[in-house]
């Protein structure tokens, strides 16, 4: 299994579609900085950068593995 430490950014419960779509944006414009790109070099990251329904999915997924951890370990 591989070892993955990733992290995310979220909005506050309640944000309009536009100050979501505005965050996004931001973000998203961010990753794409010739500082962003040297930033992960530095760090030796694996880059795997979603927004919308793919970061919703991908969290679903965690939160099921690990609680399928969790359960198998007996701490669930």
């Amino acid at each position: 299994m591989n070892q993955v430490n990733w992290r995310g950014l979220v909005g506050a419960p309640g944000i309009t579609d536009a100050e979501r779509q505005q965050l996004t944006t931001i973000v998203t414009e961010m990753v794409a900085t010739p500082e962003w790109a040297a930033t992960v070099a530095r760090n030796q990251w694996q880059e795997s950068f979603l927004t919308g329904e793919e970061f919703e999915v991908f969290i679903t997924e965690e939160q099921q593995s690990i609680a399928d951890l969790l359960k198998e370990l007996g701490l669930a």
